[in-house]
């Protein structure tokens, strides 16, 4: 009981340090500090774009993971159609790209005002990934290509601001996925 409850109070605490409502300084990253109304407008703005196409994002996103750490590529291997050569060509894998991992980041930004929802998905992300033993430096190196991936899709339309909200948003979210992986 007792650790429940302390769970339960670092989980809050992580919450509102998410949705901006408490501040600490940190060594961690420039990163951490109050989520603004404007950086969720921007973040939301910027992936109404990105849903009207999962598939070009997708790829472009996995394109750049497999690029930068080509060892992910075997954490996704089960996703790999028998026979199929091309992970980018098998079935599974563009279910995952279009209906789980891009999805997922969607329902995040439109539950940044449901605090309940918001809290629930993200430790639900922690615990599916931590049963594939992902660790935090793997979440880690994602949030990094999502944000590269979406400075590449936009162009000079993917300000400083966007970059610094897209940074904070991840930061504090991924944060709450990883007291599950701990």
């Amino acid at each position: 009981m007792r650790v429940k409850v302390v769970l339960l109070i670092c989980l809050e605490i992580i919450l509102c340090l998410f949705l901006g409502l408490i501040e600490v300084g940190t060594s961690n990253t420039e990163y951490q500090e109050q989520i603004t109304e404007k950086d969720i407008n921007l973040t939301r703005q910027c992936w109404v774009e990105v849903e009207k196409d999962y598939e070009g994002t997708g790829t472009l996103l996995f394109t750049e993971l497999f690029t930068s750490f080509p060892d992910y590529i075997k954490i996704f291997s089960k996703l790999k159609s028998p026979g199929e050569d091309d992970i980018f060509k098998s079935p599974r894998f563009k279910k995952h790209m279009t209906t789980a991992l891009l999805p997922s980041i969607g329902e995040m930004l439109n539950n940044l005002d449901k605090e309940e929802a918001l809290k629930k998905q993200l430790l639900e992300i922690g615990r599916t990934h931590k049963r594939r033993n992902i660790t935090k430096d793997n979440f880690e190196n994602i949030k990094n290509v999502i944000i590269k991936t979406l400075a590449i899709r936009f162009g000079d339309k993917f300000t400083p601001e966007m970059d610094t909200a897209w940074h904070k948003i991840l930061t504090a979210g991924f944060s709450i996925i990883y007291t599950t992986l701990e």
